[in-house]
């Protein structure tokens, strides 16, 4: 039976086990893994937003905004441009080979990808077996289908 009691105890539960793992993995880790996976992760977030507010000003120009972003699109453009700067880096030819100045390494990428779609995964399928949507019958008995209103 879901209490408030055994939600609250779970929550306790979900996040000491969640310290144990990262203070685990942080006692054997590299410091600069985590780093780099902290640099890409906020650099990631910070490009959603940027996205976030130039679609937002698009679809909803009206909206009251506690904070309106000034010169919009140039700022959140700007903010894409110098993420992705920070993230890839600026890639070059030198003596016919491919060379990268600046960015993150390869190896962040990777983990960061992995990262990510474990994430997504766990997203959806919480979402899918949690779904208020999903668990709501269509067509109630009490009420009879749309075709034979």
């Amino acid at each position: 039976m879901k209490t408030p009691q055994n939600a609250a105890r779970m929550r306790i539960l979900l996040t000491t086990m969640a310290i144990l793992v990262v203070a685990s993995l942080s006692a054997f880790a590299n410091l600069d893994v985590f780093i780099e996976l902290t640099n890409i992760g906020t650099l990631f977030a910070f490009i959603l937003v940027c996205i976030g507010i130039m679609v937002l000003r698009k679809r909803d120009p009206g909206r009251r905004r506690a904070f309106r972003t000034p010169l919009v699109p140039l700022t959140p453009i700007l903010g894409i441009l110098i993420c992705l700067y920070l993230i890839i880096g600026v890639p070059a030819i030198e003596n016919g080979s491919f060379v990268r100045y600046g960015g993150l390494p390869t190896a962040t990428w990777i983990r960061f990808v992995v990262w990510l779609v474990l994430g997504l995964v766990i997203y959806f399928l919480y979402g899918y077996r949690h779904s208020r949507l999903r668990s709501r019958d269509p067509h109630p008995a009490s009420s009879p289908p749309p075709s034979a209103r």
